[in-house]
C-alpha cells in the first residue's frame, strides 16, 4: 500500500502564518523519504493569497523530490479562491485523503 501523509492544519484561516509549519512539515516528510502528501483542508474556512503562494511554495518542493502533492476537503471559500486565482489546475483536488490514496493504487 502506497504510504500518504496528511497535513491539516488547525487554523480556520490558512494565511502566511501557517506556511513556516506547512513547510518544515513539507521538507520534514520529504527527508524521511515521503513522497506522497496531502493537505486537508476540512477545517479551514477560509485561505487568503499568501496562503495560496505557501502551497504553491509546498507543492513546488514535492514536486521536485518526485513526489505527489494534494489537497482534499477544501471549503467552499479557499476552493473558489482556486478557481478565482486559475489554480484549479495547478492542484489535485479530492474530497478526501482517502480518495487521494485510492487514486495512487489505481
Amino acid at each position: 500500500m502506497t504510504a500518504v501523509r496528511v497535513y491539516q492544519p488547525s487554523t480556520r484561516l490558512f494565511s502566511a502564518a501557517d506556511s513556516s509549519d506547512l513547510s518544515a512539515w513539507v521538507h520534514q516528510n520529504l527527508a524521511e523519504g515521503a513522497k506522497n502528501l496531502v493537505i486537508d483542508f476540512q477545517n479551514v474556512m477560509f485561505m487568503d493569497s499568501q496562503g495560496l503562494g505557501a502551497l504553491m511554495s509546498a507543492s513546488k518542493a514535492v514536486k521536485r523530490a518526485g513526489g505527489k502533492f494534494a489537497l482534499c476537503s477544501m471549503q467552499e471559500q479557499a476552493q473558489m479562491l482556486l478557481d478565482l486565482a486559475g489554480m484549479n489546475s495547478v492542484f489535485n483536488v479530492y474530497d478526501s485523503p482517502e480518495e487521494f490514496k485510492s487514486q495512487l493504487t489505481a
